[in-house]
């Protein structure tokens, strides 16, 4: 019910403004509702690094962690410095019993940023 009352004037709000509105900021929005599979779609269609980002974010809110996996890694490929993806995936890794993929995504960050106790953690 509560999710309807905040659709609708978000949805009033994109009509009013034309189209004004970017299409990352209307899967934002429907990321944050919990409407994933709408989200992955509306992300798809910006295509940008973080739009990936939350793709695998949205797959993983959805349950479907192979397809979370496969889209870290394609977001990796592109960068493999970005930290964060490689840190969600690698507890990711951890709660699908991938454990050899896991300590090999923590092992690389430790030894990236040592100082950082939760990378330390989830390998332990």
């Amino acid at each position: 019910m509560l999710k309807k009352w905040v659709v609708l004037p978000v949805m009033a709000i994109v009509i009013r403004a034309g189209g004004q509105f970017s299409a990352s900021t209307i899967a934002d929005s429907l990321y944050l509702l919990g409407n994933y599979t709408v989200a992955i779609n509306e992300y798809a269609k910006v295509g940008t690094e973080g739009a990936n980002l939350q793709i695998a974010r949205a797959y993983h809110a959805l349950g479907n962690y192979e397809k979370a996996i496969l889209q870290y890694q394609a977001v990796l490929k592109h960068n493999p410095a970005k930290t964060i993806a490689r840190f969600e995936m690698g507890k990711l890794l951890l709660k699908t019993k991938q454990l050899p993929e896991a300590y090999d995504a923590l092992k690389l960050l430790i030894d990236k940023k040592t100082g950082n106790p939760e990378y330390h953690y989830y390998l332990g």
